[in-house]
């Protein structure tokens, strides 16, 4: 399935709370969250993606999608990087 940018980096105003990526296919506009880790050895990235960090996005895309209103249905994805030794 294609997706496509549909927002650059969305911040809720007066905090800090900051959607990564906003990416649309034909039913869905999901937020995305990316977590960058060195290693997968400790824990998966999307672990640290706890409760009140979901309370946090959840409140930014409501007012997102109160400026930007939309048909689609909003989705929540967390996308994991994990860094290569040398850290790239």
């Amino acid at each position: 399935m294609i997706h496509t940018i549909a927002g650059t980096p969305h911040t809720r105003p007066f905090t800090t709370s900051l959607i990564d990526l906003i990416v649309s296919n034909r039913t869905n506009l999901v937020f995305v969250e990316v977590k960058t880790r060195k290693s997968a050895n400790f824990a998966r990235a999307a672990e640290f993606v706890d409760y009140h960090k979901q309370n946090r996005l959840r409140l930014t895309a409501e007012i997102y999608l109160s400026l930007y209103p939309t048909q689609l249905q909003p989705r929540f994805d967390v996308a994991e990087v994990i860094l290569k030794n040398d850290g790239k």
